[in-house]
């Protein structure tokens, strides 16, 4: 009987872990740096997202390095969450550099559209995604690893 109960407490855990994995995005329309509009739908097979300045600068050494400028050519898409950004920044700096950039990134300047998005603190977050489910995600703290997910991915 013991053993019963702890092999259903043990598929319960393994379900729930499953449950939070298998977690669906809903379509989201992000406004790039150019102002025009980028969508979150089911054509996205893999996202890269920053969420702090250090991830946002890994990505970008990983995206010149991989050498990739149209993400949607090749089914991804790369989010970053500028809401801590002070808008003063955000404005007169950080805006003019991104629109210096070869390719488009959605931005998220509120925090909300990306509020159910996973993340860990210094990383970035890769996810793999199949018609707006999370079918992968991984943590990554390195540029080789952004631009090892890239290559995979075109």
């Amino acid at each position: 009987m013991i053993l019963l109960k702890k092999w259903f407490v043990g598929f319960g855990l393994l379900l729930a872990f499953t449950v939070a994995q298998a977690q669906t995005l809903q379509p989201v329309s992000f406004e790039d740096q150019h102002g025009s509009v980028i969508e979150l739908n089911s054509e996205v097979k893999w996202i890269i997202f920053s969420h702090h300045n250090k991830g946002a600068k890994m990505t970008k050494q990983a995206i010149d390095e991989s050498g990739i400028k149209d993400f949607a050519a090749h089914q991804g898409l790369y989010i970053a969450d500028i809401s801590k950004m002070p808008a003063l920044i955000t404005r007169m700096f950080a805006m003019p550099a991104m629109r210096k950039y070869e390719f488009n990134l959605a931005l998220d300047r509120d925090g909300e559209l990306t509020q159910g998005l996973p993340k860990q603190e210094d990383k970035v977050t890769l996810m793999k995604l199949d018609n707006l489910s999370i079918v992968d995600t991984l943590f990554v703290d390195s540029p080789e690893a952004v631009v090892e997910f890239i290559n995979a991915n075109r």
